[in-house]
């Protein structure tokens, strides 16, 4: 390779290497945070909030039937719109029954209504909202480990970000050769001075 090649294979791959550093930043610290608490869960759950489920807002122990059943379905399309239902069900909440209806595309996606109360709890894969018959917000949980497990492998919106994760393989290799372009030509340099 002549010496004006190899300068510009080494322009070029310092230019590449520097805005495949700067684009891939972002990514890069999502997923060395994001694995830095999958190695540690028990460290970053101590200090990120988190609670469980609670039933106790469900006053009733028993459904009365059609009228939980209609406030459920306008609860539904008020917070979904118009999706198709998985189920509809009694479930236990913490010894009480509740009122649940699935999503046909996401089964974590729930709503669950306390029957007496009028309190209900929407549910997601990162969320919980729980909130009174009037709309007003009575608690609000993320669910960390569910949100970093899957900002880890891309799969966050259920695969809708996962070319983006494949780019981001894709650049770290691209600077990773880059990388050993910018090392090795220089060394490789000094090595044939040093021979003649």
């Amino acid at each position: 390779m002549t010496r004006s090649k190899t300068k510009k294979l080494i322009r070029l791959s310092r230019s590449v290497h520097r805005w495949l550093g700067l684009v891939s930043l972002p990514l890069v610290m999502i997923i060395g945070i994001t694995g830095y608490y999958l190695n540690h869960s028990t460290l970053v759950s101590s200090i990120l909030p988190y609670s469980e489920d609670r039933g106790d807002m469900f006053m009733s122990p028993h459904p009365d039937g059609p009228r939980e059943m209609a406030h459920l379905l306008v609860l539904m399309s008020t917070v979904w719109g118009r999706v198709p239902v998985h189920s509809i069900r009694t479930v236990d909440c913490d010894g009480f029954e509740c009122l649940t209806v699935s999503q046909v595309d996401d089964s974590r996606r729930r709503i669950s209504l306390g029957v007496e109360s009028g309190d209900y709890i929407v549910r997601s894969r990162y969320l919980k909202v729980s909130r009174a018959r009037d709309g007003s917000l009575i608690s609000f949980t993320i669910y960390w480990d569910s949100l970093l497990d899957r900002l880890h492998t891309g799969d966050v919106a259920r695969g809708k970000y996962r070319v983006l994760w494949d780019a981001l393989c894709l650049a770290l290799i691209l600077l990773s050769l880059t990388g050993m372009v910018l090392w090795l030509a220089p060394t490789l340099r000094r090595e044939r001075r040093k021979q003649e």
